[in-house]
């Protein structure tokens, strides 16, 4: 039988992400699309209503019950970097999604862990406040709302990944 999959576009959706917002203060929501895979950073109802408009059809967009322990919210600075790679390498083991604005207001996201540093984020992206969250499974079902956004005619026909 199959599964009828949740549309990004419903109201329950929308409720239950905003309820997730007022508890937690913030909104990130995980985005997978064909082969590229992001997080997302939303502080209002404003932001999330923007964000909705902006997505593809057939995108999975993921929600996370549990509130994000934040690692650090800052610009990073070549000092603040300096102490993020100290804090990398003193943990065995590290999780970490840095999440942050381009200078035009897109959003960007990298993981973070041993392999994988701050490196890789642009020079003119260290001048805008990055948010850096451990990261959590967007595959458990337990703990998260996974939608999608329908297709042109308003069915939700999920794509595989």
């Amino acid at each position: 039988m199959e599964q009828k999959q949740r549309s990004a576009e419903s109201p329950e959706f929308k409720k239950r992400a905003l309820k997730i917002l007022r508890e937690h203060k913030l909104l990130i929501i995980f985005s997978k699309y064909w082969g590229i895979q992001d997080f997302y950073q939303l502080d209002s109802e404003t932001e999330f209503d923007i964000f909705l408009k902006n997505r593809y059809e057939k995108e999975c967009l993921i929600l996370f019950k549990n509130k994000f322990k934040v690692i650090n919210k800052t610009v990073i600075t070549p000092k603040v970097k300096q102490k993020i790679l100290s804090e990398i390498h003193q943990v065995k083991t590290i999780d970490w999604v840095a999440i942050g604005k381009s200078q035009d207001d897109q959003q960007w996201s990298i993981w973070i862990n041993h392999q994988h540093t701050l490196e890789s984020i642009d020079k003119e992206d260290l001048t805008q406040e990055t948010l850096i969250v451990e990261n959590q499974d967007w595959r458990d079902k337990a703990t998260t709302i996974h939608a999608y956004v329908p297709d042109e005619d308003g069915v939700v026909r999920a794509d595989t990944y």
